[in-house]
């Protein structure tokens, strides 16, 4: 593999764990799964050129697709190695560590924000979306499981139902939202 041999010089791994890291993180069959293109069409940008934040970008797999569509991006993620991998695919990126629940951002910073299969693996996902709401003018979109149903792997406690989110959003003050319900995940668009 050792795409990012010699390339970078910051990781707090070895090389080849790292790597496998991130080649994970970007599989076709993952990709595939998460319906990248797919979510990224549904939060078309109303005028052209907006500021959007990817909460927990990782790798920056979404946070390409949405360069792709003409979005100004910045990504934001606590681990330091995915600020690297993501600082590799997209160089002209602004990405630095930072928590969903303490977004060093002034108020109403970007027009979207965009938490891809984040707020299932926050700490506390209520102040995770206040933030995301806090920085944000007039979206937030949040990509997540479906609830758990008597199949899936452990932890289903680290999913949500619609429910839930509908719970979280009508208490932090958004104004509405729509779900939309993908071959694997569920979308929710949520209005400041």
């Amino acid at each position: 593999m050792a795409i990012f041999q010699g390339k970078l010089t910051f990781f707090t791994m070895p090389l080849k764990r790292f790597e496998e890291k991130i080649a994970k993180l970007r599989r076709s069959d993952r990709i595939a799964e998460l319906e990248v293109s797919r979510v990224v069409d549904f939060i078309q940008p109303t005028q052209p050129d907006e500021k959007l934040l990817d909460i927990g970008t990782g790798s920056a797999l979404f946070a390409e697709c949405f360069c792709q569509k003409g979005y100004r991006v910045t990504g934001a993620d606590p681990d330091p190695d995915m600020i690297v991998a993501s600082r590799y695919y997209l160089p002209q990126v602004d990405f630095l560590m930072a928590s969903a629940e303490n977004l060093p951002f002034a108020a109403h910073t970007f027009d979207i924000s965009f938490m891809g299969m984040v707020l299932h693996e926050t700490g506390q996902p209520m102040t995770s979306l206040a933030e995301a709401r806090r920085v944000t003018r007039r979206s937030v979109a949040v990509l997540e499981w479906p609830p758990p149903a008597a199949a899936d792997p452990p932890p289903p406690a680290r999913r949500f139902t619609p429910d839930e989110i509908e719970n979280m959003v009508r208490e932090i003050g958004f104004s509405d939202f729509a779900i939309h319900h993908l071959n694997k995940m569920i979308l929710y668009l949520i209005h400041i």
